[in-house]
């Protein structure tokens, strides 16, 4: 195969093939492994990762309208082979998932871990205490000892490039300071998926190296072809074989064009991230 091949795959009974394009080729899969971690920085996303039943990986993110990555191992070069399909990855849609399904504004019921961030010595020496308890109760996500550390980690580091050091007054700095509160989950939420798609990909790239070095004479994956419209089966993501349930860390995104309450959050957020992690979001990432 080579860079730029293009095949038609088949993606489910009732969908149309998927098509996709070879972009990237590796020998080493920890430069696979940093590739992918390139695209997670730039766009905070999440990604689910599956096996398919060709004995490739399938990467995708839950929100709609984005690329597919499959990955290929040719176990006669000891190649990997990178796969692409047609979609944009868009960091502003992560951000409103996250508002959407993360932000509840008439939380009655307490978070009980919410306990392991009240007791941090971080938050009980914070010079905003009281509008970060107020912003920190109404969202849902579940804190443990190790998630405080990061999160003050991450959160003073956005605090000082921004320059906030007093406490919050007016609204405009109130809504900076809780898009920087945001910010911080995505980020420590970004790390959790990124551990974890190593770990997969590592296993993965374990298991064929085995079977490659068990079973000389195992035919390649069948993706050469002389034309473009070569068709090769990988499992509907519906089906039985398709995401693992349990490398879903995000809530499905919604659509661009869904109604978000509090847009100017949402933008700040945005706009906050485009400033803060400038070292990320404009890191030049060829064919992605």
């Amino acid at each position: 195969m080579s860079i730029g091949e293009v095949l038609n795959v088949y993606n489910g009974d009732n969908s149309p093939k998927l098509k996709i394009t070879c972009i990237k080729k590796f020998i080493n899969v920890l430069d696979l492994i940093d590739h992918i971690k390139n695209i997670q920085d730039i766009y905070y996303l999440e990604f689910q990762i599956s096996e398919t039943i060709t004995l490739n990986l399938k990467i995708e993110s839950s929100c709609k309208n984005t690329p597919i990555l499959i990955v290929e191992f040719d176990e006669i070069n000891n190649i990997y082979y990178l796969w692409k399909s047609s979609g944009n990855w868009d960091m502003s849609t992560v951000i409103s998932s996250f508002y959407t399904n993360h932000i509840v504004n008439d939380r009655k019921n307490s978070n009980d871990t919410l306990l392991y961030f009240v007791n941090s010595k971080e938050y009980q020496s914070h010079f905003n205490k009281k509008n970060l308890l107020k912003f920190i109760e109404k969202i849902d996500f579940n804190w443990d000892e190790e998630i405080v550390i990061k999160f003050w980690e991450t959160f003073n580091y956005f605090l000082n490039k921004e320059g906030i050091t007093t406490k919050v007054g007016s609204n405009e700095n109130e809504s900076v300071y809780n898009s920087l509160i945001i910010l911080s989950i995505l980020k420590i939420k970004l790390l959790q998926n990124q551990l974890l798609m190593k770990h997969k990909i590592i296993k993965y790239s374990q298991k064929m190296t085995n079977l490659n070095s068990n079973s000389n004479s195992k035919s390649k994956p069948n993706t050469k072809s002389n034309t473009k419209t070569k068709t090769k089966k990988m499992p509907d993501s519906n089906s039985s074989s398709g995401i693992d349930p349990s490398t879903s860390l995000n809530e499905k995104c919604i659509s661009k064009t869904k109604t978000i309450k509090n847009n100017n959050l949402v933008e700040n957020i945005y706009q906050n991230l485009s400033k803060l992690d400038n070292e990320f979001r404009h890191k030049k990432i060829d064919n992605i």
